[in-house]
């Protein structure tokens, strides 16, 4: 409901330009086995993922994954969105982590200081 407005703001054919992609995790469920190892996006980023490749792989810029380990009982978001990313084939050179943030403001200031 409050995301809708947001969305609603861009078309898909808009022209996208920047420096880099960052993605926020929006978290994991981490004692789940996956394909290639252990804990999996929630559904929220698994679909930030799958878009956040798409913009990096048109722009060819590097991308951010950005989200630590929220509770002690949770896995390292950047790091299981990392692991997804290179088995979709994503270049390892073309991802920076920010695994140390728990919360959007832990985010955005972890992220400024990657960027500067």
């Amino acid at each position: 409901i409050f995301v809708r407005p947001l969305e609603n703001l861009y078309h898909q054919s808009q022209q996208v330009h920047g420096e880099v992609v960052v993605m926020l995790s929006g978290g994991t469920i981490g004692e789940v086995r996956d394909v290639d190892g252990i804990g999996q996006l929630s559904s929220d980023s698994a679909n930030r993922l799958l878009t956040a490749l798409r913009l990096q792989r048109n722009m060819n810029v590097p991308i951010i994954l950005a989200g630590g380990r929220v509770f002690d009982t949770t896995a390292d978001e950047a790091e299981i969105a990392q692991r997804a990313a290179l088995a979709l084939g994503t270049d390892y050179n073309m991802i920076v982590l920010e695994n140390m943030s728990r919360n959007t403001v832990e985010n955005a200031r972890f992220v400024k200081k990657i960027c500067s």
